[in-house]
C-alpha cells in the first residue's frame, strides 16, 4: 500500500511540474553547460564467494578511503533551447594487501542521456547507462 500511494505521489509531483506555466523567461537559445565533479562515501556489508568459499565483507567509508587509489566523479549537462543532452562518469580504483593476498578492484558507472524540457521542473529523460566491475586477486 505505501509503495502506491510512494508510486502516485512521485507521478503528481512530476505532472504538477510538466503543466505548470513557467513564471520567469522562456528556455534560452544559447548553450548553458553545467559542469559539476561531487563526492561519494560509500561502504560494504554483505558476503561473497569466491571458489566456493563464502566470507562475510563488512567495510566501513573510512576503510575505502584508506585503500582508494583513484576516484573521480562529474557530471555534465549541455542545454539550448528546450533540449539538452548529458553525462555523468564514476570511477574507483581500490588496492590493498589482506594476508599475503594483493587485492585490486576497480569499479566504474558511466551515463549518457538526452533530455527534452516538459515544464519549469520537469525534464524527459532517455538514455543509457553502463557499469563496470573488475576484479584481481593475487596469491
Amino acid at each position: 500500500m505505501k509503495r502506491g500511494v510512494l508510486l502516485w505521489a512521485v507521478v503528481a509531483l512530476v505532472a504538477a511540474g510538466a503543466w505548470t506555466p513557467a513564471a520567469a523567461q522562456a528556455p534560452s537559445d544559447e548553450w548553458d553547460v553545467l559542469v559539476a565533479p561531487y563526492f561519494m562515501g560509500a561502504a560494504m556489508s554483505g558476503a561473497t564467494t569466491v571458489r566456493g568459499r563464502e566470507v562475510d565483507v563488512d567495510v566501513s567509508a573510512s576503510d575505502i578511503f584508506s585503500n582508494l587509489q583513484f576516484g573521480a566523479m562529474g557530471l555534465v549537462v549541455a542545454r539550448k533551447g528546450g533540449w539538452g543532452f548529458g553525462a555523468d562518469a564514476i570511477w574507483m580504483a581500490l588496492g590493498t594487501t589482506v594476508r599475503n593476498t594483493n587485492v585490486d578492484f576497480n569499479q566504474g558507472a558511466f551515463a549518457a542521456y538526452g533530455l527534452r524540457r516538459l515544464g519549469a521542473a520537469a525534464d524527459l529523460t532517455l538514455g543509457m547507462r553502463v557499469n563496470t566491475l573488475q576484479g584481481n586477486l593475487e596469491f
